[in-house]
């Protein structure tokens, strides 16, 4: 297990984006939830995806920490708590 772990929440649309860069800058460990509230989870699959295809990094030195959360309210599509507008980088 890697000492520290990329976190994939709140990113939205930057998701795969995000962590295809957090791959290539060394990150093995990915946090992730299926709680499209706050992750992108699908995005985050197709970063793996991308990156094991490309060669960048073998499948099996990736360790993703998955969540379930049970469908309610806070699991569902919507704006991130950090903001109003849903986007972290209009908040503090």
């Amino acid at each position: 297990m890697p000492r520290f772990l990329y976190g994939t929440a709140w990113k939205e649309d930057e998701t795969r984006r995000l962590t295809e860069l957090a791959l290539r800058q060394g990150f093995r460990g990915l946090d992730t939830a299926n709680q499209r509230r706050h992750y992108h989870e699908a995005a985050v699959g197709q970063a793996v995806a991308a990156a094991v295809a490309g060669g960048l990094v073998p499948r099996d030195d990736l360790f993703p920490q998955a969540k379930f959360t049970f469908r309610s309210p806070s699991a569902t599509a919507g704006p991130s708590p950090r903001s109003s507008s849903g986007s972290p980088s209009t908040s503090a």
